[in-house]
């Protein structure tokens, strides 16, 4: 292990993680083809690295392997060792919160997937179960990408048959019902348990409708949506262009949209955040032909607060509301004392808005 240099690494792919980072030869990488991503994580004294990985992995790993074996203790047969095992880091993923070491250090929750399952990411009832009680122990809170990945992979391997390869079998292969079943699994599971739940970037109406409802009832569940969500339909999908909008969960249609915006207003949404994930239109190209080789995610962070004080400026929901979605409650919710106000002590953190101004964001 090192000690705690600051790494800032992308290994071809869109995600760059800083951070003290080490590398545990007790944990194993999933590597099925993609890009690896490594999110520093403090446990038991020590930064684990865990690796995530994306599609067009093969072009990556060489240079994955030789980084960590400049980097670690492990050799680099170990490290290919490793990187067979697709199963282990999923098996012991509870031991991330085996010890309070990484909420001190100011780590306040934990993504899941209850996705990708072939992938080797998704984590079972059981593991979810587990670790709402630990975090919950712990004062922490998992975060839930919500969608059934059974119905998925049998949607995709039905539409690759029949040739319906574009785009809109992207949104076809994941719609409304496939997010809002995993939403609704998440949110019991948040009721019966009484741990906090954050579902991220909600995109459903049915999904949506069960948190309301959980959270009229006391449960500790808080939802967050984003801005391709509240701007697009899945129409989009049926477009020339339609792989620059594919991301998961898809973009879906006019009625989840209304409804995610109705929350947004009345209050039932807690934050609207990015889900920032951006692609060249040459990698988007890569799945011209076959929607599953299209890499998933859209850009964000240029995009979400013009777009939230667009949508105050234009009387959608008062700037107070905008600034409550975007910056206050993302503070409260995960903890970070020094922001989401103008106050004496805090950080000085001040965005200065000109409502007049007209642009248009470009690649250029």
């Amino acid at each position: 292990s090192l000690s705690k240099p600051t790494v800032s690494l992308v290994l071809g792919g869109s995600h760059s993680i800083g951070g003290p980072l080490a590398v545990s030869a007790d944990y194993s990488f999933i590597v099925p083809s993609g890009t690896m991503i490594i999110h520093p994580v403090r446990s038991n004294g020590m930064f684990i690295g865990v690796i995530q990985s994306y599609r067009n992995m093969e072009r990556t790993q060489d240079r994955i392997i030789r980084f960590l074996a400049g980097h670690s203790h492990m050799t680099q047969e170990r490290i290919e060792e490793l990187m067979l095992d697709s199963t282990q880091l999923v098996k012991d993923v509870g031991t991330l919160l085996e010890g309070e070491e990484a909420v001190k250090e100011g780590i306040t929750s934990f993504k899941c997937f209850l996705v990708y399952k072939k992938e080797g990411w998704m984590v079972s009832d059981g593991t979810l179960a587990k670790l709402m009680l630990r975090a919950k122990e712990l004062g922490a809170m998992i975060n839930v990408h919500a969608e059934n990945p059974d119905l998925i992979d049998m949607y995709t391997e039905q539409f690759l048959k029949e040739g319906k390869t574009s785009a809109w079998y992207h949104y076809m292969s994941r719609p409304e019902f496939v997010e809002a079943e995993a939403d609704k699994r998440a949110v019991h599971w948040s009721r019966h348990l009484d741990a906090p739940l954050y579902l991220v970037h909600m995109a459903d109406k049915e999904g949506l409708e069960a948190c309301i409802q959980a959270k009229e009832e006391g449960a500790p569940v808080f939802v967050e949506t984003c801005p391709q969500y509240l701007e697009f339909t899945c129409d989009v999908y049926k477009r020339e262009d339609g792989r620059n909008f594919v991301c998961s969960p898809p973009i879906k249609g006019q009625e989840s949209q209304d409804a995610l915006w109705k929350a947004i207003k009345n209050g039932s949404i807690d934050t609207v955040a990015t889900d920032h994930c951006p692609f060249q239109s040459y990698e988007k190209d890569w799945g011209r032909d076959d929607f599953t080789k299209i890499p998933n995610g859209c850009s964000g962070i240029e995009n979400l607060y013009p777009y939230m004080l667009d949508a105050a400026n234009s009387g959608k929901i008062s700037f107070s509301r905008a600034v409550e979605l975007c910056s206050t409650n993302p503070a409260k919710i995960f903890g970070c004392d020094q922001k989401g106000s103008i106050a004496v002590g805090k950080d000085a953190d001040i965005v200065i808005y000109d409502k007049d101004k007209d642009f248009t964001i470009r690649v250029d």
